[in-house]
């Protein structure tokens, strides 16, 4: 038994081990969040375009007068006017009671009582503002600053944000972590059956979630005290897995979640972030400005936008994005065919690219059509091969239509096209380099479409006379079958897909410390 005791308090370590000081909670005397320069960022899909009855309709002031702004809406049910989404219905309500609302402020620690305290101050305070009971779209806000604390608390304070429909807000600079994360992604509505989060996080805000323990003092335990301990752990983990999928979030997150130690912590990127149904927020320079993108019109940070873009939507990483990745001068684009997944972008003025995600529920490509194209002179370069993209795209899924034009200048060229006729579907992004990093699975793979890389190879292959034409850094059918010659020849593989692999490079005179230089991540990789 006392090994037993011993393997528990290590299992069973720390929820974390914080001592009891109570949170500080208090309504701020004005709404930080009521600001004319507050902006969406369109980083979900799902939810593009969502906000645009907000500006029409301009700031409320406070939540009575949203309210008798958007009540019809919400009156006897969800109901439109035919030109309206879900989306576009609860977009302005939650956003606009993030600006109109009163805002109760937790921070510090979550400790014992601080539920209570919460319920009491929103009750004393008048902060319920329901149309009927669990319906209440025009409410108050809940901000977060905690590193976590009682978890037993805080799932009683999370059963409160869902009962009043707050929104909740993590501001700039904050964080949320551990504990406190279940009250933040309390933040939703379900409405006739219709999930809608009303979570906001300013880009700067870390949000952090870890495995759940049990702090447990060292002592002898008898079997009757170990299986009760067992079962609250299970019926805990089983209360936090369930509150999460009830929250909307991914099975993804849960998984990353369990397997970040308690003494560790999983902290979620912007992007991630939106993929979990959490609304980014940040601050144009003025009132009548939009954001400004920040990333920078490179290789490598095409790719690690589009892979973090990916992960979010998908949970995992695929290697199409690396291998279907094709930049130039002014424009960029990778793909997953298989799940009709796109990622494309523009080159803007200032070095900056501008972008537009094709994901399962929104894809303005996809509409990018025969109609659309059929206005094109037939002397545009290119025409033949983007008339027969456009037919796919009409008369197929996404994927099929353009997985066959990869690394071929009329899939860029239609790219261009799309963004010239249809500019408003391509957004900056205002996110760093830091808060967007490649996915750790891409790091060291090699980047084999990379131009300069295929130049290399494009030249040696000629040199052998395996003819793959004109080096010109673009891995189209050509070099692709001459790649796949020279694995046969040089190799003996057969598999190779026409791909540029590391032993292909050795065999061929480019040594593994020169390849350093193409494979993403590297402190040398500047493409």
């Amino acid at each position: 038994m006392r090994i037993l005791s011993r393997l528990l308090a290590l299992v069973l370590t720390c929820w974390i081990a914080v001592p009891s000081f109570a949170a500080d909670i208090r309504i701020l005397p004005q709404n930080p969040y009521d600001d004319g320069r507050l902006r969406l960022l369109n980083l979900n899909p799902a939810y593009i375009g969502a906000d645009g009855m907000i500006q029409r309709y301009g700031p409320p002031p406070n939540l009575d007068v949203l309210t008798e702004k958007w009540r019809w809406a919400f009156d006897g049910g969800l109901s439109g006017d035919g030109a309206h989404t879900y989306e576009t219905l609860h977009m302005p309500a939650a956003f606009g009671s993030l600006r109109a609302g009163r805002v109760v402020h937790v921070s510090g620690q979550i400790a014992k009582g601080d539920a209570d305290r919460l319920a009491a101050l929103v009750r004393d305070a008048g902060l319920s503002n329901c149309l009927s009971a669990g319906y209440c779209p025009f409410t108050n806000v809940i901000s977060l600053d905690s590193p976590g604390g009682n978890f037993a608390e805080a799932l009683r304070m999370a059963e409160l944000v869902r009962a009043e429909n707050f929104v909740t807000v993590l501001g700039g600079n904050t964080r949320c972590e551990s504990a406190c994360a279940l009250v933040f992604l309390a933040g939703l509505t379900t409405y006739e059956g219709f999930f809608f989060p009303r979570r906001f996080a300013h880009i700067t805000a870390q949000l952090g979630v870890h495995q759940p323990a049990l702090t447990l003092p060292e002592r002898t335990y008898s079997a009757s005290e170990v299986n009760t301990i067992l079962a609250l752990l299970s019926t805990s983990t089983n209360r936090v897995t369930q509150l999460f999928l009830q929250s909307g979030v991914s099975i993804g997150l849960l998984d990353a979640m369990y397997a970040t130690p308690a003494n560790a912590m999983h902290r979620l990127g912007p992007i991630e972030m939106a993929g979990e149904h959490i609304h980014l927020i940040a601050k144009a320079k003025d009132t009548q400005s939009d954001l400004v993108g920040a990333l920078s019109a490179t290789r490598g940070a095409a790719l690690a936008y589009c892979g973090q873009q990916f992960r979010a939507m998908h949970k995992t990483s695929s290697m199409d994005i690396i291998h279907n990745l094709q930049v130039d001068v002014n424009s960029f684009i990778t793909f997953e065919a298989g799940r009709n997944f796109a990622c494309m972008g523009i080159r803007q003025p200032d070095n900056t690219w501008n972008t537009h995600v094709c994901g399962p529920t929104y894809c303005g490509l996809s509409g990018y059509g025969q109609v659309s194209f059929m206005q094109k002179p037939t002397t545009l370069k290119y025409y033949d091969q983007m008339d027969s993209i456009a037919v796919g795209i009409d008369n197929t899924e996404l994927g099929i239509a353009i997985k066959d034009f990869a690394h071929r200048g009329a899939l860029l060229a239609y790219v261009r096209e799309f963004a010239k006729d249809d500019y408003w579907h391509f957004a900056p992004v205002p996110l760093t380099a830091a808060q967007i990093t490649t996915p750790a699975e891409y790091c060291g793979v090699l980047d084999d479409a990379n131009p300069e890389l295929v130049r290399q190879v494009q030249a040696k292959l000629n040199a052998l006379g395996i003819n793959v034409g004109r080096p010109d850094g673009s891995p189209g059918g050509n070099t692709r079958k001459g790649i796949m010659r020279a694995h046969e020849q040089l190799l003996g593989q057969s598999n190779s897909e026409g791909r540029i692999t590391p032993n292909l490079l050795v065999v061929l005179g480019i040594s593994r410390d020169a390849q350093e230089r193409f494979r993403f991540c590297a402190s040398t990789y500047t493409h």
